[in-house]
């Protein structure tokens, strides 16, 4: 199936650009990741920190970047923090706060994401206020422990192309606001993009898709 998958991105992926597949493992046995670890997947995303707690044991020292994906609640933040390389659900200035001081105390460096709700949909995570992002983003760039990765969203709920779309055009044109405000950021990326929807959002300009189902059928 991953075969079939990279064709399909091939097709639709300008030639001078790369789509990294992130392989959402929740709910999956580590028989179910090792065949997608030995074709050549090189990042995971779990959801749940005690899931990935166990899962991770059993990958051994196998080369993986292991990304959180979920909703980071602030008790589990210093698990989160051993467990992961990167946190792409960060939601809000506050938690941003945090976690870059319990990264500075520990001396750890690590990757992060912020996630904005581009759908404004109240079942989804993730910030919905311009301004905030860019307080998040101005802290970032005065902690260089702390590697600022990109921009991630969710797409709208929904079968109408349009919509969904939308949500994705809508990220990477605050990808573009960023990047015209602080042109060091020029290489930020966007994590957009599942099983149902991701060849939309590699057409909206997706670095990051993230599949779950259609890579384990």
């Amino acid at each position: 199936m991953l075969q079939t998958i990279l064709e399909k991105i091939d097709k639709i992926t300008p030639k001078d650009k790369n789509i990294s597949i992130l392989a959402v493992t929740k709910n999956r046995t580590i028989s179910d990741i090792i065949p997608l670890l030995d074709q050549g997947i090189i990042m995971i995303g779990e959801n749940k920190i005690q899931e990935a707690s166990v899962k991770f044991l059993e990958l051994g020292n196998r080369t993986v970047e292991k990304h959180l994906i979920g909703s980071l609640q602030s008790n589990k933040e210093n698990k989160a923090l051993e467990l992961f390389d990167v946190i792409q659900s960060v939601e809000s200035l506050e938690q941003l706060k945090r976690l870059i001081n319990k990264i500075n105390a520990q001396g750890l460096n690590k990757k992060v994401f912020l996630q904005y709700n581009t759908s404004l949909e109240d079942s989804k995570h993730g910030l919905r206020n311009e301004k905030e992002l860019f307080s998040m983003v101005e802290l970032l760039l005065q902690n260089p422990k702390i590697h600022f990765e990109g921009l991630m969203t969710i797409g709208a709920l929904s079968t109408e192309e349009n919509l969904v779309r939308k949500s994705f055009a809508d990220l990477r044109s605050l990808r573009d606001c960023v990047i015209l405000k602080y042109p060091e950021l020029v290489s930020l990326k966007l994590s957009m993009g599942m099983s149902s929807d991701f060849e939309w959002a590699i057409q909206e300009g997706a670095d990051i898709i993230r599949l779950g189902t259609v890579l384990f059928k």
